[in-house]
């Protein structure tokens, strides 16, 4: 059976839902540089909690430990283990990385520091 699409519907605002727009659309800009300023900050720390992970991959090959090495030595499945290592999002919880760090004989930390500029 295929798949109903919905009509779109296309109707003009009322006053009031035209002025609730125009005054979000102004608050939006007023707010615009912080807005964008917590993105590239959320993009930093992502970029960051990848290249961690990619050098967790490189000591392990460094270390000449397979993945069957990792899976005994943490006892994560192989497949989280190549999502650790390899997917663009893996998302992992402080204690996966904890755990794979572990398994190469490195202590994780957490580091927080000032702002730039705070």
């Amino acid at each position: 059976m295929a798949k109903r699409l919905a009509k779109r519907v296309r109707r003009d605002l009322t006053a009031d839902e035209s002025r609730r727009w125009r005054t979000a659309i102004k608050e939006t800009e007023v707010e615009r540089d912080a807005i964008l300023e917590q993105g590239r900050a959320v993009l930093a720390a992502r970029n960051s909690a990848l290249a961690m992970l990619g050098e967790l991959k490189a000591e392990r090959e460094r270390r000449g430990l397979s993945l069957a090495d990792m899976m005994r030595l943490t006892g994560m499945s192989r497949a989280a283990i190549s999502r650790l290592e390899n997917d663009q999002s893996p998302n992992p919880t402080v204690r996966t990385v904890s755990r794979y760090a572990e398994a190469l004989g490195l202590e994780f930390w957490f580091d927080f520091r000032p702002r730039k500029g705070a």
